[in-house]
């Protein structure tokens, strides 16, 4: 399956989950306690995306990141929409599917991902928060991955903005 180019948007598909279907992923990876120590014990933020690049789990690092209570304030959103990309919100087919987006590097890891293809690299994406736009630097590693006869990407991300 080809997650890439359709029809209905300039870039990636606008497809989403309902959200009864996220939340039926979210308990079928958080039912098994070996796969959210082992999520959870990882130091950078991850989340775990369906085949509409939702996402459908979050590690902890990742809601410490986004300084979250509850990982069902996300669950279903794509990743450039809880970053803040302002690509993002520019559409109603929301993060991926502006002619921009065609060369943002946390789109098209997702996207091979999703097509069985792992990757690693870093990226920046504009993001605003209020008023203020700046780019936010990433460290991302992206594979596929399979629970339980499901077929998921799995996107690790590290700021580099930070670092000095």
């Amino acid at each position: 399956m080809d997650f890439t180019l359709t029809p209905n948007t300039a870039y990636a598909s606008s497809d989403r989950g309902k959200y009864e279907e996220i939340l039926a992923d979210y308990e079928l990876i958080t039912a098994s306690d070996m796969a959210v120590a082992i999520l959870d014990s990882l130091p950078d933020p991850l989340v775990v995306l369906n085949e509409n690049r939702q996402i459908t789990y979050m590690n902890r690092a990742f809601m410490w990141f986004l300084e979250l209570d509850q990982p069902f304030e996300i669950l279903g959103y794509r990743l450039g929409e809880v970053l803040g990309c302002t690509q993002a919100s520019k559409d109603l087919g929301g993060c991926g599917t502006r002619i921009a987006c065609r060369n943002c590097g946390v789109v098209n890891a997702m996207l091979e991902a999703l097509n069985g293809i792992s990757s690693h690299g870093h990226v920046r994406i504009q993001v605003e928060t209020g008023d203020l736009k700046k780019p936010l630097e990433l460290a991302i590693e992206t594979a596929p991955i399979s629970f339980l006869g499901r077929q998921f990407a799995r996107m690790s991300l590290r700021s580099c903005s930070e670092e000095g």
